[in-house]
């Protein structure tokens, strides 16, 4: 199985394989960890995959087994098990084909686009990565050279991003594009999803914005979940500040828009 029949057959299901891992870790950077790893066990059994009739069932059941195992192995905190481990005997077949109940429980707040192509890991100069666990997995499944990997544990490169290292023409232009000259701004970089909680910026915000006329709310990155995005516009609107609250598009680290 090729790249390219990998993400049509198995990346559809990114959002599911979230919620289900949410369900039963209770936290959401275990889960997203989790689902990333059950990836990369896809990836790594991929030429066995085309004998698989139901992908879906059979990710949702690699999840499910991956977050049983790591609640029964003692190494998870205590405070986060969600589920009695007596109850994991009990898990039927059904449930492993449907995580409707379980999808229910969980808002579907992220379809993490974070799968790339393991060559332009591999062939990098540079890998950045968020923690510790994926540069471990690129290390072990990958041969990613440990000198090639760069954590950046905070998501920001303080380096690079800098009010030292700021373009002031750059920032100037920006501001006169999008008629923010003598506006006070607050500026979000990251995924649009209720994960970055963009929303919730938004309405902590809104009192300051009703009385005072000067501040703007400004927010950039790629649109991961299209409904949160949109609710965010029909706040704004709905609380009369549509015009102070604009997204930037999703900008390439390093450039200006």
């Amino acid at each position: 199985m090729d790249a390219e029949s990998f993400k049509n057959e198995f990346l559809p299901y990114h959002r599911k394989l979230y919620s289900v891992a949410y369900r039963l870790l209770e936290n959401a950077a275990d889960a997203e960890d989790l689902v990333q790893e059950a990836y990369l066990k896809l990836w790594d059994k991929r030429e066995g995959l085309m004998v698989i009739s139901n992908p879906e069932a059979f990710s949702v059941t690699l999840v499910k087994n991956m977050c049983f195992d790591l609640l029964r192995s003692g190494k998870y905190v205590l405070s986060r098990q969600t589920v009695e481990l007596t109850a994991v005997q009990d898990i039927s077949q059904a449930d492993n084909l449907e995580v409707r109940d379980e999808v229910r429980q969980v808002k579907d707040i992220i379809a993490k686009r974070y799968f790339q192509e393991v060559y332009c890991c591999q062939y990098a100069d540079k890998v950045f990565v968020l923690n510790d666990i994926v540069a471990r997995m690129l290390t072990k499944h990958y041969q990613v050279k440990p000198e090639h990997i760069i954590p950046v544990i905070n998501g920001v490169n303080v380096d690079v991003y800098n009010d030292e290292a700021a373009d002031k023409l750059a920032v100037n232009s920006l501001r006169k594009k999008y008629g923010l000259i003598g506006k006070r701004v607050a500026f979000q970089v990251g995924s649009v999803c209720d994960r970055k909680n963009q929303l919730g910026t938004l309405k902590l915000l809104l009192p300051m914005m009703r009385c005072q006329h000067d501040i703007a709310f400004i927010y950039a990155g790629g649109v991961i979940d299209t409904e949160y995005a949109a609710d965010i516009q029909r706040l704004a609107e709905q609380e009369g500040v549509k015009d102070r609250v604009l997204y930037m598009g999703e900008v390439v680290p390093g450039k200006t828009t």
